[in-house]
């Protein structure tokens, strides 16, 4: 990989190719652009030229691709995130563990969650905070699931849509038990005006 693009230490295996593809699919054209031209490893001055940018905005736009695509890759290529909400569903209560699906599955932001839940978008950020750190405690210090935390501070502020899962995750995530109900079932169901005035 392009040292004008590190991206972190644990995905540097990552392919020029699987680069560009996350780019396309997950990132705006501009940021695709910027990936592609970095890649080519072109420096900053000539990167800010380019696509019409000063080179201090250059610079902040790269921080924000990298998280964007540390998050894509790492937790929606790399990891098992099946393994991820199988562990959860066993340690946290049934509201916050569907709240971390909210979060995590449907990438919904703060207030939508906090509508879903009928409450304020502060106590839907204090279960978050407390589920990472039930989770915390729950692993152990070298269990292969505790990149998933870091998905607690990344994904709320980066702005991706529609993980494109493949059939297989799908179908693993969707027959997930959560409760009585498997996590399709309750997908569908979702929140009923009744279910609402419970919490």
């Amino acid at each position: 990989m392009s040292n004008l693009l590190v991206i972190s230490d644990e995905i540097r295996e990552v392919s020029h190719d699987l680069l560009i593809a996350i780019s396309q699919s997950y990132l705006s054209p501009l940021e695709a652009d910027f990936v592609s031209l970095s890649v080519r490893k072109r420096r900053t001055k000539e990167i800010a030229e380019l696509l019409d940018l000063p080179p201090c905005e250059v610079v902040r736009r790269r921080r924000v691709i990298q998280r964007k695509i540390r998050a894509v890759y790492t937790y929606h290529f790399k990891l098992n995130y099946v393994e991820f909400l199988r562990f959860a569903v066993k340690v946290l209560p049934p509201e916050k563990f569907k709240c971390l699906l909210l979060h995590y599955v449907e990438l919904k932001a703060l207030k939508e969650i906090s509508r879903e839940f009928g409450i304020q978008p502060s106590t839907a950020q204090r279960w978050l905070q407390s589920s990472k750190m039930a989770l915390d405690e729950a692993m152990g210090p070298k269990s292969k699931l505790r990149p998933y935390l870091k998905s607690f501070d990344d994904i709320p502020y980066l702005n991706i849509r529609n993980i494109r899962r493949s059939a297989e995750d799908a179908r693993r995530i969707a027959d997930l038990q959560v409760g009585e109900n498997t996590l399709g079932e309750w997908l569908t169901k979702r929140f009923t005006p009744e279910s609402n005035r419970n919490h």
